[in-house]
């Protein structure tokens, strides 16, 4: 069966295909089960996120469900023309605002672009996302985006600055993060380097940092230090069976909960993760994540999205520490960490959250916290962006650790 038929169309056809077609499911792109926005009872905690979201844009709380509930569907489509359109492909996003028309999904491409959304007349006229696509036009493929960062950065280390970047699919362009902008620009002339027109330097007042460094609140407890550190993030299980939960890697390792020691089964801190698990030793380990300051504030956590179906423009929900429940709008899916101490360690690939009136803002201790929508994980906090929004790897990373979210 086609992949697209799976993506969208009439729920029974597509639940029969997926049952019938599941085993040969392309790497990267998910199951129905995972993604496809569910004709269901609205759980008590997508309620929550819709009562934050509506808040933000004065509008009814029906109208946000309806809306958190579709991102599901854009984000299966985003990563489909992703995968089947990369020559022409500049990236998409979710556009919001105070009407229901003003919600939806843009679309750029390099050529054709109208002639390539014929393709799935089906889907974009007759499916979910009916009268939903705005196509727009692009100089540059999110694949040619994706190398010119690479070349960007590579070009700027020999000149001994610490930057970071990202991919801006809104603007078609690359941002290159640094503190000192005067100075790098005297060093790239002297140099004789220029980037191209489709990189901007921006200045900010410091780059992407760790957030271990809190005291108080509800969360993990460091043993060496006698304080609490970070926040706690998903519930896992081990292919081994082993099931515990997860935080941030660069936070410290001897970490423990109501005065019982967990201890440390695994973590890394490169590429596209920074993560460590810990087993949970006397606990009963439940898929549930605290969202809220009362220990009774609590949602259950039944799937996960993977990094190809979460979109720019999506709106997303994180608990920490010190932040709380916050919420905002994924800005980038191509940000490029550089932290301290370690300024080659990652690869571009991090979702960054942006901050902006009641979207989601981190800060120490909220390391390691969970990033939700409704009962969906998306990722885990690691980093305070430039901007002070939040940087979080994908939930499917956790792999690389032999670990996956408890769902049930």
């Amino acid at each position: 069966m086609n992949l697209r038929k799976l993506l969208f169309g009439k729920r029974l056809i597509v639940l029969i295909g997926v049952l019938l077609t599941m085993a040969a499911a392309p790497v990267g792109i998910l199951t129905f089960n995972q993604y496809m926005s569910a004709e269901a009872t609205v759980s008590d905690a997508l309620r929550r996120d819709a009562e934050a979201y509506a808040t933000e844009w004065s509008i009814t709380v029906d109208e946000a469900i309806r809306r958190l509930q579709l991102q599901s569907d854009i984000g299966a489509f985003g990563a489909l023309l992703e995968k089947d359109e990369s020559n022409t492909y500049a990236g998409h996003w979710i556009k919001h605002g105070t009407s229901a028309s003003d919600f939806g999904m843009v679309v750029r491409f390099t050529q054709d672009g109208e002639a390539t959304i014929q393709d799935y007349a089906q889907y974009v006229e007759n499916g979910t996302l009916a009268n939903m696509v705005e196509l727009r036009t692009a100089t540059r493929t999110l694949m040619d985006l994706t190398t010119t960062l690479k070349d960007s950065v590579e070009s700027l280390s020999p000149l001994g600055f610490r930057v970071e970047s990202s991919v801006d699919v809104q603007t078609n362009q690359i941002e290159i993060y640094v503190e000192d902008k005067s100075a790098l620009e005297s060093a790239m002339a002297n140099a004789n380097l220029d980037l191209g027109e489709a990189v901007n330097l921006i200045k900010v007042d410091r780059l992407s940092r760790p957030m271990s460094d809190i005291y108080g609140g509800i969360s993990l407890w460091d043993d060496s230090r006698d304080e609490y550190v970070c926040t706690a993030g998903f519930a896992v299980e081990h292919t081994d069976g082993t099931k515990g939960i997860t935080t941030a890697d660069h936070c410290d390792d001897d970490l423990s909960y109501d005065d019982t020691t967990l201890p440390r089964e695994g973590g890394t801190y490169v590429g596209y993760v920074d993560l460590q698990w810990h087993s949970a030793p006397g606990f009963t380990v439940r898929n549930m994540i605290q969202d809220g300051q009362d220990a009774d504030d609590t949602r259950d956590i039944d799937s996960t999205k993977h990094y190809n179906n979460q979109s720019v423009g999506e709106h997303v929900c994180m608990r920490g520490l010190t932040s709380g429940y916050r919420c905002g709008n994924i800005k980038t899916k191509l940000f490029w960490p550089s932290p301290p101490g370690c300024p080659d360690c990652f690869s571009p690939g991090w979702v960054k959250v942006h901050k902006n009136g009641l979207s989601l803002f981190v800060d120490e201790g909220d390391s390691g916290a969970p990033i939700f929508s409704g009962t969906t994980a998306y990722g885990s906090i690691a980093f305070q962006a430039p901007d002070g929004g939040g940087v979080y790897m994908a939930v499917n990373q956790f792999a690389n650790l032999g670990i996956s979210v408890l769902t049930e």
